[in-house]
């Protein structure tokens, strides 16, 4: 018999350095830097202010945790960024993380302290630091689950994408790239809609994307155009379970003939045993102050079916997040 060893308890521990390693990588810019082109480790050390003593072992980590190549060895080594860290982590691409994983830190250490607490039943959201920017992070979720979407879910067969929830176009911006044959609508409320139009400009999208204002309040509602697929993404907040049959009713009524509503966010499975991802964010939301109880897949398909829809399916994205397929 294999002997039992603390693998995944070990993992845990060295993740928070591996973590802290990629964090520290952000804020100097190494991956910004190399995106220009490769360097050796001198020319690191000079460009980005590495100290001489610590700067091999931090760049060789990298390397080791699979976010940097290096071609050679000793002073004569040559890194590079991998075709992920590239894509992602370079401070001037479209698809740029950073901003996202280092909110995602902040409000860890801004709560690391307040989760035992509140754990102990200490009053949440009391004296918080300052927390990251929500639309901000908002946003960058859009795009992720956007383009997880894009990768996972067929949309050859649609002509119109419409997103009910906007933030900032990045949904419907990002599904649209990779189907160029896709035009869509996003809504947006009032003040985000300049936001909107400047990032559909920058993707060069104003031909195919359009933007239209809805209210701000979630459970206030605008008439759902038609689409022959809608999305609704990140809408389950603590009362959402309320609010959500009626919008559901409205995008049923929306879609066209062989339409779909597509429902994304962090979802927990219904027995509540594989879903750390959505149980924490709801653990930070309280920390903040919310009431907040994670709905599970279970609940998102019921809703559906009790707005009229027929059949659902759920898919996996990215990030723990998932998306609920209701069809009429």
């Amino acid at each position: 018999m294999r002997p039992l060893l603390p693998e995944r308890i070990v993992a845990a521990g060295h993740a928070i350095w591996a973590a802290g390693a990629l964090l520290s990588a952000l804020e100097l810019g190494v991956f910004t830097e190399l995106g220009k082109g490769p360097r050796t480790r001198l020319q690191l050390q000079r460009g980005l202010g590495l100290a001489p003593a610590s700067a091999a072992d931090f760049l060789d980590a990298l390397v080791g945790l699979g976010w940097l190549d290096r071609e050679g060895d000793e002073d004569d080594a040559v890194y590079l960024n991998t075709r992920e860290s590239g894509h992602f982590l370079d401070r001037r691409e479209s698809h740029y993380l950073g901003d996202l994983l280092q909110a995602g830190h902040e409000s860890l250490r801004t709560h690391s302290v307040a989760l035992t607490a509140m754990l102990r039943g200490r009053a949440a959201g009391a004296a918080q630091p300052d927390v990251p920017d929500r639309r901000a992070l908002r946003e960058h979720l859009a795009r992720l689950h956007g383009d997880a979407l894009a990768a996972a879910f067929d949309f050859s067969p649609c002509t119109h994408l419409l997103d009910v929830q906007g933030a900032a176009g990045r949904m419907a911006c990002a599904i649209a790239l990779a189907n160029p044959h896709l035009h869509g609508t996003t809504m947006e409320r009032l003040e985000q809609v300049a936001r909107a139009r400047e990032h559909i400009e920058r993707c060069a999208l104003g031909a195919r994307v359009a933007v239209a204002t809805r209210p701000g309040a979630p459970r206030s509602f605008a008439p759902v155009p038609a689409a022959d697929v809608i999305v609704a993404s990140l809408v389950l907040r603590a009362d959402a379970m309320a609010w959500l049959p009626e919008l559901l009713r409205q995008a049923r009524a929306a879609l066209t003939a062989g339409g779909c509503l597509l429902v994304i966010d962090h979802l927990a499975d219904d027995a509540r045993r594989a879903s750390a991802p959505a149980m924490l964010l709801s653990l930070s939301r309280r920390m903040a102050g919310e009431t907040h109880v994670p709905a599970t897949r279970g609940d998102v398909r019921a809703a559906c079916l009790g707005a009229g829809f027929s059949r659902t399916d759920c898919l996996d994205l990215v990030d723990g997040a998932s998306a609920v397929i209701a069809r009429p």
